[in-house]
């Protein structure tokens, strides 16, 4: 029989501590059932995610995304602009990152669904449209 090494067990040790973490962190999320992401969005809408860019907050404590979006489609609310913006926690801003989750993350030339409300946060670019947020974070997007 082969003696193990220390190296190898700590190895071990921390191979079965980060697959014991990562599936603990899937219990972070609480399905929201569709019904009640449709009733409690302000807006749902179908766009691409055209812009990207990331800044912090007034407090220079935490890292939001400001994620442009060209809208498709309305399937709920009105005079909404050709683009809006959906801000999302999480970033990158020079060398610091601030990684959220769960949350949403979307790549430039991604089509989705969004279930969205207004956002209180506005980013810092000079475009003055709406801000909103996804409604349920990452339960309600969806790409094509």
């Amino acid at each position: 029989m082969k003696k193990m090494t220390s190296p190898t067990v700590l190895l071990t040790l921390l191979f079965i501590a980060t697959i014991t973490l990562s599936t603990r962190a899937q219990e972070l999320m609480i399905e929201i059932p569709l019904s009640t992401q449709v009733q409690s969005s302000s807006e749902i809408i179908e766009g691409k995610v055209i812009a990207k860019t990331s800044f912090w907050d007034d407090n220079h404590h935490n890292i939001y995304t400001t994620n442009t979006v060209e809208v498709f489609k309305i399937f709920k609310g009105q005079n909404l602009s050709e683009t809006i913006e959906i801000i999302t926690s999480g970033g990158t801003v020079g060398n610091k990152i601030e990684v959220v989750t769960p949350s949403l993350s979307m790549n430039v030339g991604e089509i989705g669904l969004f279930m969205l409300t207004k956002s209180n946060l506005k980013s810092n670019n000079d475009k003055a449209l709406t801000t909103y947020k996804s409604h349920a974070a990452s339960q309600n997007w969806g790409t094509g």
